[in-house]
Order: C-alpha cells, then structure tokens, then sequence
C-alpha cells in the first residue's frame, strides 16, 4: 500500500471511530507531507492535532498494526487531552512511549516463530536463536491481555533503543517469568470444556481461562497423558518452552520428564516421558497437525524433551 492511499484510508478510518456527525480533514500541502494537521469536527466544536504521519505510515508497515487501531487511536488522541486510555497513542502517546526504552521496558514480551517459514520477516525483526526456532519481540500495549493489542519489535525499533537482541531477550524474558500467565490443562478436560461451551453457547476462551492457577490439580488424574500449555490470551502458548521452572515443577507434579509437542505457536503439548518413546510416530503427530494449521502458526516439526534438572529444553527428534 502506498502513502496516499494509507493517509485516505486512515482519513475514512478515523471519521467513523470519532462518531457520527463528525468529521475529519487532514491538511497537508503535497502527497508527500510528512506533518499533517489533523482536524477533528464533532458536536460543534474542533479538536486539532498535528502527527507525522509519515512515521506513523513506516510503522504501520512494520508492526502489523490495523489501520482501524491506528485510526481508533487517532481519534482518541486527537478528541482527548488525556490521549487514549486503551492505548495511549499516536505521535505523542505511544509512538513517543515506542521510541523510549524505559517506557515499555515492562511490556516487551518474546514469542516463538519458525526459522524457516519466516526467514524473509526475519530480516526486518530482531531475534534470538533458541534451538531450531527464533525468539522474537513484541510490546504488549495492554501487557498481558490481549494478545491483539500488541506491536512487533523491529530492527528500526531495536536501534532506536541502542540495545542489542541479548540485552533485549532477558528483558522479555524476565517479563515472561513476572507476568505472563501460562495454563497447563488435561487434555480431556480441554476437550470437556470446547463441548461444553459449544453446547451452552459459551465463550470457551473466557469460560476456560476462569480458573487462574497454573496447574490444575487434576492434571495428574486422569488416563489421556496429554496436557496443552496456553497462555490466556490463547496466542502464545509456546513461550512456555522459555520457562524451565515452569516445565521443572509440572515435571514434579506429573511425576516424569517430558516430551514436548509443537502444536502452533499458540499452544504445544506435553506428554509425559514413560521411557519408551516412539519419537518417530510424535514427528508424525507434529507434521499432521501442521498440515491443518495456517503457515504463519507453524512452529516446529521437531519434537522436544525437557528432564528434570536439565537448564532447559533440548531437540529430541
């Protein structure tokens, strides 16, 4: 998408998120203007804002952030001295906040992506190898909650910060370990919950997450021994492979080593480690799964193991 169609898109956008009867023009003299007042017309009075909107054009085509967020908080900063409450954006809100490490420092999470499938996406993001995998960044602008609200860490924003990938990984990883929320569930009660909520008309995310501990203490009950890791928004599940004191003390609870399956970058799954592992039949249990999940959710074809008292985890196939 060109400059000039992304501004008149973001102009329909944003007139529709400040409400009816009002309306927006962007002043601008050329195509190309980087600074555009932004008029605001509602309930008789105006509201005026200038933005780099050129900025705000070469991050929209970095982070994957929607025009309709973009044109959302827009609005709200515009129409609003305080700027937006859901997120806090735009020129000087969060695009500002972006720009100063020390603002988000608490809000950059790391999530897990296939090597392969995304080396040309990879060039423009910062990561870290972990296995056959690579970690990559984002900032979680609701930190937390919702895994929607968020904006990729990009090789721009990387050196505006002056850190490098390392110093950024323990950050995120750090933030993992204080914040995030990750469930460990039995698989039959995952499978007891989708029924459920599909036959009460239910919400399954929000009826599953209800229960907020890790662990649930009948996970060691029942006779499927499989076990789905999530975390609560149900998008990045997979960063519990980060986590060796999380896996170490469902290793306790289980009373086993565990072998770990990649499901998608949302969830994987655990199996208890009996010992006699046919790990060729689990490669085949990942390459099924993968061939019913969208490419941009492919985590891994391999399969992994944790031990009790390893460091973390290892490729066991």
């Amino acid at each position: 998408m060109d400059y000039k169609l992304f501004k008149e898109l973001v102009k329909a956008e944003t007139e529709r998120s400040a409400g009816s009867g009002s309306r927006t023009v962007f002043g601008f003299n050329s195509d190309d203007a980087e600074n555009i007042s932004v008029n605001i017309v509602k309930s008789g009075k105006i509201y005026t804002s200038v933005v780099d909107m050129r900025f705000i054009y070469e991050f929209y085509l970095r982070s994957g952030c929607s025009i309709q967020k973009i044109a959302d908080c827009l609005a709200d900063f515009v129409c609003s001295a305080s700027g937006s409450d859901c997120l806090d954006m735009v020129a000087g809100g969060i695009f500002d906040d972006i720009l100063d490490l020390s603002r988000v420092s608490d809000k950059i999470f790391i999530a897990l992506m296939n090597r392969e499938l995304n080396r040309e996406e990879l060039c423009d993001l910062p990561s870290v190898p972990f296995l056959d995998m690579e970690a990559t960044f984002f900032i979680s602008l609701q930190a937390g909650t919702n895994m929607e609200d968020v904006i990729r860490v990009t090789n721009d924003i990387i050196t505006r910060w002056e850190v490098d990938e390392d110093e950024l990984f323990e950050i995120g990883l750090q933030n993992l370990r204080d914040q995030y929320n990750f469930m460990i569930r039995d698989m039959g009660e995952v499978i007891d919950f989708m029924v459920f909520a599909e036959r009460d008309e239910l919400n399954f995310q929000e009826k599953f997450t209800e229960n907020t501990g890790i662990f649930n203490s009948n996970c060691a009950d029942h006779d499927i021994n499989m076990y789905p890791v999530f975390d609560r928004t149900m998008k990045n599940g997979s960063a519990v492979m980060l986590l060796p004191e999380v896996l170490s003390g469902f290793s306790d609870m289980i009373g086993g080593n565990l072998i770990i399956l990649p499901s998608s970058v949302n969830e994987v799954i655990l199996v208890k480690d009996t010992g006699e592992e046919d790990y060729e039949e689990y490669k085949r249990i990942v390459r099924n799964v993968n061939k019913i999940v969208r490419k941009p959710e492919i985590l891994s074809y391999s399969v992994y193991k944790y031990n009790k008292g390893d460091s973390g985890v290892q490729i066991a196939a």
